[in-house]
């Protein structure tokens, strides 16, 4: 038998796992999945995702893999979170009010923990969009409205990379 000469194997799933659709062979996975599991060698699925995109991708497959998701602010193995990085509430929510009064054209879309939060005042085209990639959609008047309990990980702006960059440093020079 060949000796596997590492720890672990980490994948980064987006552009890299899997393929331009969104999939990835699963009967070669298994059989790879195997081969780790009989060496004791824990598979990592990394992402930017929500946790419950990355559940949805190994469905089939329900133990050996552990994940990293929202860009790290989850980590799950054995079937359990053992590391939450959120946002502090209070903060979160001045750079909600911020960027919705210095930049109303930015498209804001919050996610949780358990949800992703947009507002109900946004464009239809963009909920669609959105209900894509994100899981647990919960639609609110105003983002005061998150639940407090519900772990803030990351603020997203849809499509504006250059307007995410002004509105980070605005917000850090001002803060």
């Amino acid at each position: 038998m060949t000796t596997i000469p590492f720890k672990a194997v980490a994948v980064d799933m987006d552009g890299t796992f899997l393929t331009e659709k969104k999939t990835f062979d699963h009967e070669l996975f298994g059989k790879i999945l195997k081969k780790l599991q009989a060496n004791h060698i824990p598979f990592i699925s990394a992402t930017g995702n929500q946790l419950i995109i990355s559940h949805e991708y190994f469905d089939e497959f329900t133990t050996g893999i552990d994940y990293v998701s929202e860009n790290g602010a989850i980590l799950e193995a054995n079937g359990k979170v053992f590391k939450k990085t959120a946002l502090n509430y209070d903060i979160a929510q001045k750079l909600l009010h911020f960027i919705q009064t210095d930049f109303s054209e930015a498209i804001i879309m919050v996610s949780a923990q358990h949800h992703c939060y947009i507002l109900k005042s946004m464009d239809q085209a963009d909920k669609d969009n959105i209900r894509i990639y994100y899981r647990k959609v919960t639609e609110i008047d105003q983002f005061t409205d998150i639940d407090p309990n519900d772990s803030i990980l990351k603020i997203c702006l849809t499509d504006d990379d250059e307007l995410a960059k002004v509105i980070q440093d605005q917000f850090n020079a001002k803060w």
